[in-house]
């Protein structure tokens, strides 16, 4: 398929080894021994070294784990999922090579793109404040001390599946020490420069539009780690900016045993990992929501690749909702579900929580249409005066949410 100058070729199974990248109808090859990259070792969701997985992703990755020594506990390592089977193929030349796309993007993309064509944009949100007298905060809801922004790290801000699996490098060692080739290594830093510079601006963005932080289910110290070895620019952003990072897996409550779930057990393998998010996720909204007394939750925004982020985030709106007796509201006359309100005294209070899943185990591309999306939607997501729920691989559902954020219409 042709996307945006890309083009996509399907290949033969094979082998490993070799890989090639085709942009624009021309193509590189650039090839490497099977095994130069260094898999790593695949463990299975359970292990404390690994990102916990979905149960799809444990039945891929225990045939791995049986035929594969752990060389070592990994702070992050997340196996592929069958059904993005179609975006990777191998072609045996005889020699041990393989052939993988490294610019192609799964089909879905291709509605993503009708989206990022040139249009209005997304609408700007002003901070609003009362002209005269106390400011109403509720009224103020969209300004940067009144919304807090959540952002899973993996396959969210950094292609994870893709170093990692895609490309076949070592999450240890930088680009620049990879056992691969010269012209392998400038492609891939090619990509990952790209990349880089839609979540530097993306984060630039969120940070004028409110606080930032990073929770992810990752291994201390995956973020830094992954920023040093292939993402530097964005390591230095973070610094710079002193981006919160969050380590859910570190999260404690009183009565956590920290016993983890059983590995065949994937609902218990759901609650485990979504409680130990939504936990880090609570710890951080209501640390915002303390900067003086008695102020209230209003908008919370969490974007992530993943259901365990986006379960989280609606289980700690519905604990805030019971602590607090707020109901569901109207928004634009109909019953929104992410939109809790109501009165303590005669204060009103009005929760207004936002989350976009993206794609799971995403190409580069994906993930860089997907930042360029997020980007356009930013301002009018945060002015949002109601809830939202939003899955990008439902391509219904995101035509909605594109008319309802910029006015475009597919």
């Amino acid at each position: 398929m042709k996307f945006f100058g890309f083009s996509s070729n399907k290949a033969a199974a094979g082998g490993a080894g070799q890989t090639s990248f085709s942009r624009g109808g021309s193509s590189s090859t650039m090839s490497s021994h099977a095994g130069g990259a260094g898999q790593g070792g695949m463990l299975l969701s359970s292990s404390p070294g690994g990102s916990p997985a979905s149960s799809k992703e444990r039945e891929s990755v225990k045939s791995t784990a049986n035929s594969q020594k752990s060389e070592e506990l990994m702070p992050y390592n997340k196996p592929i999922h069958d059904h993005n089977a179609h975006l990777y193929s191998y072609n045996d030349d005889g020699a041990g090579r393989r052939s993988v796309e490294i610019n192609a993007v799964r089909p879905e993309s291709a509605q993503m793109g009708k989206l990022l064509s040139p249009g209005t944009g997304a609408p700007s949100a002003a901070a609003i404040v009362a002209a005269q007298g106390r400011r109403n905060s509720q009224d103020a809801f969209a300004t940067k001390d009144q919304t807090i922004l959540v952002f899973d790290w993996d396959d969210t801000l950094f292609p994870t599946t893709w170093v990692r699996h895609y490309m076949g490098l070592h999450w240890k060692y930088p680009l620049q020490e990879q056992p691969i080739n010269a012209i392998q290594k400038r492609k891939i830093k090619l990509a990952l420069d790209e990349l880089a510079n839609e979540v530097e601006q993306f984060l630039l963005a969120a940070l004028q539009r409110g606080r930032v932080v990073i929770v992810t289910l990752a291994r201390v110290p995956w973020v830094k780690l992954s920023c040093d070895n292939f993402f530097p620019r964005i390591g230095q952003l973070i610094k710079d900016h002193d981006i919160n990072i969050v380590y859910a897996q570190e999260a404690r409550s009183s009565s956590d045993r920290e016993q983890d779930p059983p590995v065949n057990d994937p609902a218990a393998q759901e609650a485990f990992w979504t409680g130990k998010k939504q936990l880090a996720i609570r710890r951080e909204v209501e640390h915002f929501y303390s900067q003086y007394p008695g102020q209230s939750w209003k908008n919370v925004i969490s974007i992530g690749d993943s259901d365990f982020e986006r379960k989280a985030t609606h289980a700690t709106m519905q604990g805030y909702s019971k602590d607090h007796d707020l109901r569901v509201s109207l928004s634009r006359g109909e019953e929104d579900v992410m939109c809790l309100s109501g009165y303590v005294g005669n204060h009103y209070r009005r929760l207004r929580t936002k989350t976009v899943k993206m794609y799971d185990s995403p190409r580069i591309k994906d993930l860089e249409l997907e930042i360029q999306l997020l980007k356009k939607w930013l301002n009018a997501l945060v002015a949002l005066d109601s809830g939202l729920d939003v899955d990008l691989e439902d391509d219904e559902r995101l035509a909605e949410t594109h008319r309802l954020l910029t006015g475009e219409i597919l």
